[in-house]
């Protein structure tokens, strides 16, 4: 769980990367992979996976170098934005609003792995109190985060709870529409008396 970065995720110079089953919150950017460098050897940006996140990013939600293509992929994910703000991007290319990305993604990827199965929320409130390990999150009554088949080491949700065959996104197993409290430490806490 990423809350109030300036980036959630940045990447560079890297394949072979499973972003996955993560909340990022209050970022501007949600998940950046910037152009890398030039760097010699044999470095590649293939296998470079987006799968069962919820992103919540103030400007750009996603914004990836396309680059071998092929080797990429988005299932799954929640994405909180108003229909039509363009808040994906694709460096080198104006931002997209979501049914153009995936309209982009679509003819270079597979249809599942072109971000189809991945929806839209317009609003999601959070908060954290840090003295209480508390995270309070407030969901539309009208969502239902996707669920997405379970990604190897991804078998139990943050808390460790277990996964049946599919898994919602985020990094909780069960969050409800409306407001839900979430304990993410023990007690006693460290920090505490």
């Amino acid at each position: 769980m990423l809350i109030n970065n300036r980036v959630g995720i940045s990447f560079r110079e890297a394949g072979g990367v499973l972003v996955a089953h993560n909340l990022i919150a209050g970022a501007d950017t949600g998940i950046d992979m910037p152009v890398g460098g030039h760097r010699p050897g044999n470095w590649t940006r293939d296998n470079v996976f987006l799968v069962g996140n919820i992103i919540d990013a103030k400007k750009t939600i996603v914004k990836i170098v396309d680059k071998d293509s092929s080797g990429r992929g988005f299932t799954g994910n929640l994405y909180v934005s108003a229909e039509g703000r363009p808040k994906w991007q694709v460096y080198g290319k104006p931002d997209m609003p979501f049914p153009t990305w995936q309209a982009y993604w679509s003819d270079r990827l597979p249809h599942e792995a072109s971000d189809t199965t991945s929806q839209l929320m317009p609003a999601m409130e959070i908060s954290f109190d840090p003295w209480a390990a508390e995270l309070q999150l407030t969901l539309p009554d009208s969502i239902s985060p996707p669920l997405v088949t379970i990604q190897d080491g991804m078998e139990a949700d943050y808390l460790g709870q277990a996964a049946a065959s599919n898994r919602p996104a985020g990094p909780l197993l069960r969050l409800p529409a409306g407001e839900s409290r979430h304990l993410l430490w023990p007690h006693p806490l460290p920090w505490r008396p």
